[in-house]
């Protein structure tokens, strides 16, 4: 009986990190979605307002919407971490992109049981912004020790 309570404790210490992250990734997505679309309508705003060229508006407003339909290959990854590992988990990144990610984290709000230990620590979640196939298989080959 107390491995079947043990076993349950931390599958739902699992599934409450899994709500965490959806949760804090999703506002994190949202406010970035946010500011791409206030950066598009004053791109809008300038292209029209500074008096270009017909056929060099036309070519920057070609460019703004097939970013905005997804062609650019801008993808992201999101996970949990303890709070102490986040600094040198970025600064892993960093280096292993060569810059070529943008790495945004949210605090968990209030301690988090680990999983595996079974103790109250505190947690971020992150979102990791890349583009290209080789950034990703790095970014999924790194792992927090």
């Amino acid at each position: 009986m107390n491995t079947n309570s043990d076993k349950l404790k931390q599958t739902y210490n699992v599934l409450l990190e899994f709500k965490l992250v959806l949760s804090k990734a999703g506002h994190i997505l949202a406010s970035s979605h946010s500011h791409a679309t206030s950066a598009e309508h004053e791109l809008d705003e300038n292209i029209y307002d500074n008096g270009i060229h017909e056929g060099n508006a036309y070519l920057l407003e070609q460019g703004v919407h097939q970013g905005a339909h997804g062609h650019s290959g801008v993808r992201f990854v999101s996970a949990i971490i303890l709070k102490s590992k986040a600094l040198a988990f970025e600064r892993m990144l960093f280096r292993a992109t060569r810059g070529n990610m943008l790495f945004n984290q949210a605090s968990a709000g209030e301690p988090v049981t680990d999983p595996i230990s079974g103790e109250e620590v505190e947690k971020v979640v992150f979102v990791v912004f890349f583009s290209g196939e080789q950034a990703k298989a790095k970014i999924l080959k790194t792992r927090v020790c």
